[in-house]
C-alpha cells in the first residue's frame, strides 16, 4: 500500500514539472516576437534564454559579449529581460538621461528573506519608501558633519590595523584580506551602533556576513523562472532561510541592547556616555519614535545590513 502511494505521489510531481515545463515554453515560444527597439542580442536557447553565456567569472564573459555586440547588448535570463552597458556614454545616457526608466531593480528571493522583504535600500524598489531611505542616509546618517565626528573612530581603526600588521609581519605571513575585513567590521560596527563587539561574536557575525554576500550573489531558480521556484532545486532558499534566523537574532540583539542604554540614559543613569544623535542607530531610533509606521525594525535592521 505504501508503494502504491509512492509511486502515486511521484506520477503527479513528473506530470506538474511536464506541465509547468510546457507552460513555460509555450508563453517563450507566444512571446518571442522581433522587435526593432531591441538592442544587438546573441543567439538565445529555448526556456533558458542567454543564461548558459553568464559563465564565471561573469564580469569577464560580459566583456567578451560587448567585445562581439557593442556597447549595449540585450540579454534574455530565463523570463527576465536585462541589458548590458558597457560604455561611460550609455551608462550615462540610461542612469542620468533616462533615469526613472531604469531606477528600478527587479524582486528576487534574496531581498524577500535576506532584504527583510525588501524594506532595505539595497533590494527596495524605486518609489516613495527607498528615496525616503536615500534621504536618510544622505541627510542623516552620511552627511559631512556625522561623518566629521565619526573621523575619530576610522583613524583609530587603520591605525591599529598597521600596529597589528607591523607586530605581526615578523614571525610571519599577514592574511590581508581576513585583517582588512575585521578592520572593516570594527569601524562599520563603532560607526552605526557606538561601541565594538568582543571578538568571538565578531568572528561569528563575519562568517554570517560572508555566507549572506556568497547566498546574494548566488544563482537562485526562482528568480529566473517562477513557475519552478517551489522546487529550490539548488537549496539556496533553505540556505537563506538558516542563515537569516542567525542574522536577525544577532541584529536583534544589538538593537535592544541599544534600547537599554538609551532608556538608562533617559533616566540618568550613565549619563557620561556620548551623545546619542552622534549614533547612527540612535538618529534611526530616535525617528522610530516620532515615525514607527515607516522606520520599523525591519528597516532599521535592513540599514545596519546595507
Amino acid at each position: 500500500m505504501d508503494f502504491l502511494h509512492y509511486d502515486a505521489t511521484l506520477f503527479f510531481v513528473v506530470i506538474i514539472i511536464l506541465l509547468s515545463i510546457y507552460l513555460l515554453l509555450k508563453r517563450y515560444y507566444s512571446n518571442k516576437k522581433p522587435s526593432k527597439n531591441l538592442p544587438p542580442s546573441p543567439p538565445s536557447l529555448p526556456f533558458i534564454g542567454h543564461l548558459h553565456l553568464l559563465r564565471l567569472p561573469r564580469h569577464l564573459s560580459i566583456h567578451s559579449l560587448s567585445k562581439l555586440y557593442g556597447p549595449v547588448v540585450a540579454l534574455r535570463l530565463g523570463s527576465r529581460n536585462a541589458i548590458i552597458l558597457s560604455s561611460p556614454a550609455a551608462v550615462k545616457e540610461a542612469l542620468v538621461k533616462n533615469d526613472p526608466i531604469f531606477s528600478n531593480r527587479p524582486r528576487i528571493k534574496a531581498g524577500d528573506v535576506l532584504g527583510y522583504k525588501n524594506t532595505s535600500i539595497f533590494f527596495s524598489p524605486h518609489g516613495p519608501h527607498w528615496r525616503n531611505l536615500r534621504r536618510l542616509i544622505s541627510l542623516q546618517l552620511f552627511a559631512t558633519r556625522p561623518l566629521n565626528l565619526l573621523a575619530g573612530i576610522r583613524s583609530n581603526e587603520f591605525l591599529s590595523l598597521i600596529q597589528s600588521m607591523v607586530k605581526t609581519s615578523s614571525s610571519g605571513e599577514i592574511e590581508f584580506k581576513a585583517r582588512f575585513f575585521e578592520m572593516t567590521y570594527n569601524t562599520i560596527s563603532k560607526m552605526v551602533v557606538g561601541n565594538g563587539v568582543e571578538a568571538d561574536v565578531a568572528i561569528q557575525f563575519m562568517d554570517i556576513i560572508r555566507e549572506v554576500i556568497d547566498l546574494v550573489s548566488s544563482f537562485n531558480p526562482r528568480d529566473f523562472f517562477p513557475a519552478l521556484g517551489w522546487l529550490d532545486l539548488l537549496g539556496v532558499e533553505r540556505r537563506m532561510e538558516r542563515i537569516f534566523s542567525r542574522l536577525d537574532g544577532f541584529i536583534t540583539e544589538i538593537i535592544e541592547e541599544h534600547r537599554r542604554r538609551r532608556r538608562r540614559r533617559s533616566e540618568g543613569v550613565n549619563a557620561g556616555e556620548e551623545d546619542e544623535e552622534r549614533n547612527p542607530l540612535d538618529v534611526m531610533l530616535s525617528m522610530q519614535e516620532a515615525d514607527p509606521e515607516t522606520y520599523t525594525d525591519d528597516v532599521i535592521k535592513g540599514h545596519i545590513l546595507r
